[in-house]
């Protein structure tokens, strides 16, 4: 199983949350495991309002949006790894093929706003 932990957030303010357990991933594709710890706070899913009706901040992709935002927070690596691995997980996690595909292209094309 790729993710081995459950997702515990609780909320901060108006738009961050705080996990309140490690969230662990196990990449196949990058033979790594990733750990967001404890304490992290995180946005879940940047997703600009007008799109939230089909993106909503909160769903199946939550915890490979929580994994995404801590690679993009340690920033180690290459961004574009760091985007697989969001691709990767939302798979996992059994986001649909659009939604995947549309997210994962978000993040290639803006990301870098995030990244710098």
């Amino acid at each position: 199983m790729p993710f081995q932990s459950e997702l515990v957030i609780s909320p901060k303010n108006g738009k961050e949350w705080a996990l309140r357990e490690q969230l662990l991933y196990s990449s196949s594709k990058q033979n790594r495991v990733i750990s967001a710890p404890k304490g992290f706070v995180c946005d879940l899913a940047s997703i600009p309002r007008i799109f939230r009706p089909l993106f909503p901040v909160h769903g199946k992709h939550t915890r490979a949006a929580v994994i995404h935002d801590w690679l993009y927070a340690k920033k180690t690596g290459k961004r574009k790894d760091a985007d697989l691995i969001f691709l990767e997980a939302m798979s996992e996690l059994g986001v649909s093929r659009f939604k995947r595909y549309a997210m994962y292209s978000a993040v290639r094309a803006g990301g870098w706003i995030y990244w710098s």
